[in-house]
């Protein structure tokens, strides 16, 4: 009998090109303050960051999922024990799409600055965002530099049908130029090497290589929260990124 798959849902929707444009870019951080970023850096390695689906295997709610899954592993990271739950991620699904998890509808999926937005000005799961800023994604240095500076990047894609079976497969993603586009989908990442980008996504650990990634990723968001850093303004890698973090809140107001 083949192994039963585990059920997996999308939900994001992309913002406007014209809502995009009117944010302020990751670029203008960059120089001369940072070097380049190591080769490979990994955030993950207590495995709490990608722990559980946090309710994106019944409801389109990636992009509040995405939202936990930095926060596990920023606390993780320090540390911390924070847990973000299921019944937690649909309560936010339901404040901002009005989805009832008794019908399960609606379920139309977010729009992932719109989630962004309301993380910094309400919050999510008790944390607020201080700031973020647009990272172009198709520069895989910026995308690894808000990696290693800020602890993690909030991601969205084009999700191919070929990555739902490579996934089922347990093997990386890997670009499929005839494969279908399914939808929207939002992951994040807290890990990378020369090879491949690690995706946090229904509770494992996805990796991608960078080919996938330039060919289905088209929006990146650096976000900076206070979770990421100690009582010294230090990152749990040793970098001095408090005034980092004060410029990226200065940038994007």
């Amino acid at each position: 009998m083949a192994p039963v798959t585990p059920p997996r849902k999308l939900g994001r929707i992309a913002p406007s090109k014209a809502r995009l444009a009117a944010l302020p870019a990751f670029a203008a951080l960059l120089a001369p303050q940072l070097p380049p970023p190591p080769p490979a850096l990994d955030f993950t390695s207590s495995g709490k960051a990608y722990a559980g689906p946090m309710g994106n295997d019944v409801a389109g709610n990636c992009t509040l999922a995405g939202v936990g899954h930095l926060q596990q592993g920023w606390s993780a990271a320090n540390g911390g024990d924070l847990v973000v739950t299921a019944e937690e991620a649909i309560a936010a699904y339901r404040s901002l799409e009005g989805y009832d998890p008794r019908t399960g509808q609606p379920d139309n999926g977010l729009v992932e600055t719109d989630v962004l937005d309301y993380w910094q000005a309400t919050g999510l799961y008790g944390n607020r965002l201080e700031a973020y800023t647009v990272v172009n994604p198709t520069s895989v240095e910026h995308v690894k530099q808000a990696i290693w500076v800020y602890g993690g990047i909030y991601l969205g894609m084009m999700f191919p049908s070929s990555a739902m079976a490579q996934t089922d497969a347990g093997v990386p993603w890997t670009p499929d130029w005839f494969s279908r586009i399914e939808g929207g989908h939002c992951v994040v990442s807290q890990k990378y090497d020369e090879e491949y980008i690690y995706l946090d996504t229904w509770g494992i650990l996805q990796p991608a290589t960078w080919d996938f990634f330039a060919r289905y990723f088209d929006a990146a968001y650096a976000v900076y929260n206070k979770l990421w850093l100690d009582g010294q303004g230090k990152s749990p890698g040793g970098l001095d990124a408090a005034g980092l973090s004060a410029d990226l809140v200065y940038v994007a107001n």
